[in-house]
């Protein structure tokens, strides 16, 4: 594989070896036979492209490797009776990510540095997120954004109402993921709210 600058004149490059085949069956490893893995890989790199879609430099974007690889080593399994429970993985694998994070705060308690590396697990066993490390903001816009699908994952995971958890989960994987209808509660009395808000 050539490493060089973007715009690096011709020849001022070096060479760096690379096994993406090695590479290929580490993940294979980690993912066969397991479809919920599979499917938070999923929708994390969903997540990186409902919040990335505008941005305009590779640099600032988590390449989906980091993102795959992060998943694969923080995948956290949840199944219940009625069978796999995505939501619930998904939240707590994402919080474990999170914990993955090297963070600094100001004396004012404001977050002004976040760190975040990964060595891919064949050669050249270099840090995924290095193109990242440019700049702090990257990687603190990183944190921030990824913290918030937390936040609503936790919140869709508090309500008792399928139509509100699939509300929250919207703002982590975008508007074409689908909202269960409101559940109309039949009541003897038929001016009864779902909700008290008034």
């Amino acid at each position: 594989m050539a490493r060089g600058s973007e715009f690096a004149k011709e020849g001022n490059y070096s060479w760096e070896d690379a096994d993406p085949e090695g590479l290929n069956e580490w993940l294979l490893g980690k993912i066969t036979g397991n479809d919920q893995i599979r499917r938070n890989i999923r929708y994390i790199k969903k997540w990186k492209q409902e919040k990335y879609h505008d941005s305009s430099l590779d640099h600032e974007v988590p390449p989906s490797i980091g993102l795959t690889l992060l998943m694969c080593k923080h995948f956290v399994p949840s199944t219940s009776s009625e069978g796999d429970d995505d939501l619930l993985s998904l939240r707590m694998s994402i919080q474990n990510i999170m914990n993955e994070f090297d963070l600094t705060y100001d004396y004012s308690g404001n977050l002004i540095k976040a760190d975040i590396t990964y060595d891919l697990p064949v050669v050249p066993f270099t840090d995924v997120f290095s193109k990242m490390k440019k700049s702090d903001s990257y990687i603190i816009k990183f944190y921030n954004r990824l913290n918030r699908a937390l936040q609503n994952l936790t919140d869709a995971c508090n309500v008792e109402s399928e139509h509100d958890a699939g509300l929250s989960v919207q703002k982590v994987l975008g508007n074409k993921f689908l909202v269960p209808p409101k559940q109309v509660s039949i009541s003897t009395s038929s001016n009864r709210r779902e909700h008290s808000f008034g």
